[in-house]
């Protein structure tokens, strides 16, 4: 704020007329002088605190790298490119973090994950992989691997493949909570399921469509499509984490996002359909299903 002053008396100074007093001279000198100091001060300020940034990354990626080396390289390898020597044994493979291609963001999907998304990852783990969860070691050491994780790919250095995540409705927390609203919900979920999702995932959700067969990741792996009717999906349990798929996609799969082809309030609906499939192939509901299941005949 004083060197704003300072200005504003030095732009006064400025447009007074040419008959200028001597001593009015050395003072828009002296103002000179006070603006560029300040204006070095700021500088040296900025460039201190970029410094400091720069250290504090280097030794996040430093310490990432050594925990990099005891718990990840077995699967992922040295090179980050998902060829470990356990990696053989595996199916799915290890992620091979040198494409920068990561699958569960809340980011669009051709975009690179926030580190919240692959602190996620890394503390829950990934259900039904050999993903384990890392919950268990420091946090500073899990934020560490995000940012060493980052050095194999040249992606994370271009601004353009960043993006702010998707914003989605909130949870309907009270329509999961009363039953006869989360059937209602269902209920309009089966019809877009029918819609969008059994091509893939099938009538009954176990992911035998027709259109699984001959399906490939972008590591051009085969992938099948989930098999909905889990106790889990691969980026978790909750609902939430349905939605979050349907809301992102999977990157590097087959799996779209549906941010653009459904609305928000469908995509919880799905998200319903689901967890009710769910909870069916788990016998929740005895003999009352209150949701018949989905005919070929409807596909027609």
């Amino acid at each position: 704020m004083i060197y704003i002053k300072l200005i504003f008396i030095y732009s006064s100074y400025s447009h007074v007329n040419h008959e200028i007093k001597v001593k009015d001279f050395f003072l828009r000198n002296l103002i000179q002088h006070i603006l560029f100091l300040f204006f070095c001060f700021e500088s040296t300020l900025i460039d201190a605190k970029n410094f400091a940034q720069s250290i504090h990354n280097q030794e996040m990626i430093k310490h990432g790298k050594n925990v990099y080396r005891q718990r990840c390289t077995g699967c992922h390898g040295e090179k980050g490119d998902g060829k470990g020597p356990a990696a053989i044994f595996l199916n799915p493979k290890p992620r091979d973090f040198t494409k920068g291609i990561f699958k569960f963001s809340s980011t669009p999907y051709d975009a690179l994950p926030t580190d919240q998304d692959l602190m996620r990852t890394l503390t829950q783990g990934i259900y039904g992989t050999s993903m384990p969860s890392f919950s268990l070691i420091p946090e500073v050491s899990r934020l560490s691997l995000v940012e060493y994780i980052k050095t194999f790919s040249d992606v994370w250095k271009k601004q353009e493949n960043y993006q702010a995540p998707l914003k989605g409705d909130v949870f309907p927390l009270q329509d999961f909570k009363n039953f006869n609203k989360f059937v209602k919900r269902a209920k309009k979920g089966r019809t877009i399921f029918i819609e969008q999702c059994t091509i893939c995932h099938g009538i009954q959700g176990k992911g035998d469509g027709e259109g699984s067969e001959g399906l490939e990741d972008d590591w051009e792996n085969p992938i099948k499509p989930a098999n909905l009717t889990k106790a889990f999906i691969k980026s978790g349990k909750s609902v939430e984490s349905i939605y979050r798929v349907l809301l992102s996609g999977i990157a590097g799969t087959p799996m779209p996002s549906f941010y653009e082809a459904i609305s928000n309030k469908d995509m919880w609906d799905v998200s319903a359909y689901v967890l009710y499939l769910r909870g069916h192939s788990q016998g929740l509901y005895g003999n009352k299903n209150p949701i018949k299941p989905i005919t070929k005949a409807e596909l027609e």
